[in-house]
């Protein structure tokens, strides 16, 4: 057999046999899960008796403070809140019939956290949800 072709066949095998193995190797590679943790701070009442809450996520151990708000906090998932549409977690801090919404989105493959204006509205008009700003990409 000529021996540029026997060169050229181990050649081939070898290259097969090596993106086999990357290829098996990636797919048994774990996938890393994204996790969220929001925490609140209770900072007490202003002199009008309004609450005020701290509010810090971790995500996979990396601590973002995002602020302080008016309001109580609670995650919205389990709650009577839903998740909009691309948002993979967050917190509403609610009083007095208006808010804020700090929310987990994912945009074009990369999470952001985004913080959004809540009110309920009233008889002239209706309640909003909505006024997104990006405030820290994970």
């Amino acid at each position: 057999m000529n021996t540029k072709l026997v060169l050229a066949i181990v050649g081939i095998v070898i290259v097969a046999g090596g993106a086999y193995f990357l290829f098996v190797q990636q797919a048994q590679a774990p996938q890393m899960v994204q996790t969220y943790d929001w925490e609140f701070k209770d900072l007490g009442e202003d002199s009008t008796g309004m609450p005020t809450t701290e509010v810090t996520l971790t995500s996979n151990g990396t601590i973002y403070r995002l602020g302080t708000y008016s309001g109580s906090c609670s995650v919205i998932e389990g709650s009577s809140w839903s998740l909009q549409e691309g948002e993979k977690s967050g917190v509403i801090c609610w009083w007095a019939g208006g808010g804020y919404e700090l929310g987990v989105f994912e945009e074009n493959g990369t999470l952001v956290v985004k913080k959004g204006q809540l009110d309920e509205g009233n008889a002239e008009t209706p309640g909003f949800r909505g006024n997104f700003q990006t405030l820290v990409e994970l």
